[in-house]
Order: structure tokens, then C-alpha cells, then sequence
């Protein structure tokens, strides 16, 4: 199985995240990696263009980390629609009434590991079978 993201490229983090599991039989994989592992802060604003099944939502993203957390906020038409906390323990969601339900906080924060954090900390706590190619193209998870 393979998966692939762009590095710094939110549209596919989340555009990931509305797309069914490939029907292989490899196992689900979570990453959730302490925002003091990424090593740096951040915030962030983009806008999203993402699909679920025929369903096109829009939305602008804003991303702030620090060594304590990482806080995600989506909007829509200026309206908070979804928003995640993430504390290296604790990982709480919050979204509006309709918010697609493939789209989850677990499968977001993983996406946004796998983008963001350094590949040398993402290679090292990854389970038996999977590995981490990267290059300047982007990186790719592979199971066997």
C-alpha cells in the first residue's frame, strides 16, 4: 500500500482524509507524534478545496503549533465549522452539525505528521512493516 504527500501541501492532508481507506489489507496507521517533536513553531493559513465523495467543501485553515499543542481551526464562509487540539496526550475535536464523518481528528492529525513533521522523527516511530521514503518530490508510506 502507498500513500502519498506533498510536504507543506495542507490541500492534500486533508483532501486524504475524505478519501476511503484503499481496500489492501494493510493495517490502519495513526501517527501521533508530541508537537515538541516538530521542532519548530508554526501557524499557518490556507484555502482548502476539499472532496468527499461528489461533494466539494470549502474552507480556510489556520494552524498554529508550539511546543505544548497543535490547534487547527477550519472555516467556512467565516464560520468555525471544525476545530482540533492536540497536547501529545490528548487529542479533542469539535465540529459542526454535517461535518462529513471520513473526515476524522485521528486521520487529520496523522495526515498533518506525516506532512509536517521531520521524516527522521515520523521513520522512528513507525510500526513493524511500514516505512517512510522521502525526497524533495514528497514522501510516501509504504506497508511491506
Amino acid at each position: 500500500m502507498q500513500r502519498r504527500a506533498l510536504l507543506g501541501c495542507m490541500p492534500a492532508v486533508l483532501a486524504g482524509c475524505a478519501t476511503p481507506p484503499p481496500s489492501s489489507t494493510a493495517p490502519a496507521l495513526l501517527l501521533r507524534l508530541p508537537p515538541a517533536s516538530l521542532g519548530r513553531r508554526l501557524a499557518l493559513a490556507q484555502r482548502l478545496h476539499v472532496w468527499a465523495g461528489a461533494r466539494e467543501f470549502q474552507f480556510e485553515a489556520l494552524l498554529e503549533t508550539d511546543e505544548q499543542s497543535l490547534r487547527l481551526a477550519l472555516l467556512s464562509f467565516a464560520q468555525p465549522v471544525a476545530r482540533l487540539h492536540w497536547d501529545g496526550t490528548t487529542l479533542t475535536q469539535h465540529v459542526a452539525p454535517g461535518w462529513p464523518a471520513a473526515v476524522s481528528a485521528e486521520r487529520v492529525l496523522s495526515d498533518l505528521v506525516l506532512v509536517l513533521w521531520p521524516a527522521d522523527a515520523v521513520a522512528a516511530t513507525l510500526p513493524a512493516h511500514w516505512t517512510l521514503q522521502h525526497d524533495a518530490a514528497g514522501r510516501e508510506l509504504r506497508w511491506r
